[in-house]
């Protein structure tokens, strides 16, 4: 009786040494996968979580005071696109957004897939405003609200000329022509229609 008691002990020891480095295996994983997470989110870009909420509506918060309810439809590196509720068109540089809330976390990632995606910069968007000849709403840090027409587009500014939405650019209604540094810039907003 001796002997098969012995017997019996192996089995539960080596079970129990078995299982012991199982769980030690399994919290050194789950140390792995923590670590890597936390190296991966460092590298993350605010752009490349906005990326993730296309098609989805979001609130951001603008400079100090400017809140904005917008549906997400693309994300270039320093810009994000979409429409607010009256069906404007909004463009808003990214180094201006100060908060951003959804009815859901944002929590998918999408990264630029390519050199059309990396080199499309916000100044490129904006000279295609200048280009279309749209009239546009230009929010600024101050609390500066500015209607108009993009003239030109430089490295660091927009040549705005100034003149009632409602009315084409031309010489007559134009008020006056300003430059807009362009790290000011909160919001350009594009009247629907």
């Amino acid at each position: 009786m001796h002997e098969s008691t012995a017997q019996g002990r192996w089995p539960a020891l080596f079970a129990d040494m078995e299982a012991r480095l199982e769980g030690l295996l399994d919290a050194e994983l789950d140390m792995e996968v923590a670590e890597r997470t936390r190296a991966e989110t460092a590298r993350l870009e605010l752009a490349d979580l906005l990326r993730g909420a296309c098609g989805s509506p979001l609130v951001l918060r603008l400079g100090a005071a400017v809140e904005i309810r917008v549906h997400v439809q693309a994300v270039g590196p320093d810009w994000l696109a979409g429409y607010d509720p009256s069906g404007a068109d909004v463009l808003i540089p990214l180094g201006s957004i100060v908060l951003v809330r959804g009815s859901r976390p944002v929590r998918q990632v999408r990264a630029l897939y390519g050199p059309v995606d990396v080199g499309l910069r916000l100044g490129s968007v904006l000279r295609r405003l200048a280009r279309d000849r749209a009239g546009v709403e230009v929010l600024t840090r101050d609390g500066g609200r500015l209607y108009g027409t993009i003239d030109r587009v430089g490295v660091d500014f927009i040549e705005l000329a100034v003149h009632p939405l409602d009315e084409l650019r031309r010489p007559s209604a134009v008020r006056y022509v300003c430059l807009v540094v362009s790290k000011t810039i909160l919001l350009v907003r594009r009247p629907p229609g």
